[in-house]
């Protein structure tokens, strides 16, 4: 039996995906919100759910308790600096904060080759509070990265499921999400500074890559500057976020997926 494994991130599917996997005896997709996607584009057959796991012997918390006297430090964490994830909406969220450069810095982790690493200003001048990092990392790297932020900043236009942002919850930060699509699965008010859509807007490069429109959603960045704002101010409470991140993000597993996953599994049959 062929049970296709896969997922989207925009709306709506691609109409060519369709065909086949309705051709499949099913499809396996991380979120509900990929179901829903999924079913309301036409996929009839049956279609489980069983998001994703983190490593946690990498991404593991530490209390940041004893660091509010040092820049409160902002993590943001992309492919490329243009793109669905919206690292340069971070940015600008970051430097609409008004910031003084003791009192926060913001560090932009791209892939190699993906950005430069000087950061410049309305007047063209560097900044001296932001930096972009583009390198290829081990997993191992980018977990220790996660741990020497004191905020994290994701807001992405569209996931399938979303992993980042849990990665960097499991390592205790208080992390400031966009709150749409897969990122619903695992994103509550209690565990996470929730950030709502404007608008949505079509994404250019998925719709060359899949010839249509497809709808990426556009998170404030007003609410992004609000919740920045409140984590400088009251730095002790949005410690206690991240380590109830932590907690959460502790139960996603991929022990957990495959113990969810398997009798899905055995379930999905060809027709007969």
């Amino acid at each position: 039996d062929l049970i296709w494994h896969t997922m989207f991130e925009l709306d709506p599917l691609p109409p060519q995906w369709v065909e086949p996997l309705n051709c499949s005896a099913g499809v396996w997709v991380p979120s509900t919100w990929c179901r829903s996607l999924f079913q309301r584009c036409g996929v009839t057959v049956p279609t489980m759910v069983a998001g994703y796991g983190v490593d946690h012997k990498l991404f593991f918390p530490i209390d940041r308790e004893g660091r509010e006297d040092k820049p409160m430090k902002v993590l943001v964490w992309a492919q490329g600096i243009v793109g669905r994830k919206n690292p340069l909406l971070a940015l600008d969220a970051f430097l609409a904060a008004e910031f003084a450069p003791d009192d926060a810095e913001i560090e932009i982790k791209l892939n190699e080759g993906m950005g430069q690493e000087q950061v410049k200003g309305p007047n063209g001048k560097p900044l001296p509070n932001a930096r972009i990092i583009a390198a290829n990392w081990p997993t191992s790297k980018v977990a220790e990265w996660l741990r020497s932020g004191d905020v994290f900043v994701y807001l992405s236009g569209g996931e399938g499921f979303g992993l980042m942002p849990l990665e960097a919850m499991a390592t205790g930060l208080p992390v400031i999400c966009a709150f749409n699509t897969g990122m619903i699965e695992f994103l509550t008010g209690d565990n996470a500074l929730l950030v709502p859509s404007t608008e949505q807007r079509p994404n250019v490069g998925y719709g060359l890559r899949f010839a249509g429109e497809y709808l990426e959603e556009v998170p404030s960045k007003s609410e992004t500057t609000r919740h920045l704002r409140w984590c400088f101010e009251h730095r002790e409470e949005a410690r206690s976020i991240g380590l109830r991140a932590a907690k959460d993000a502790a139960s996603w597993t991929w022990q957990r997926t495959g113990k969810l996953a398997l009798p899905q599994l055995v379930n999905i049959r060809y027709p007969a």
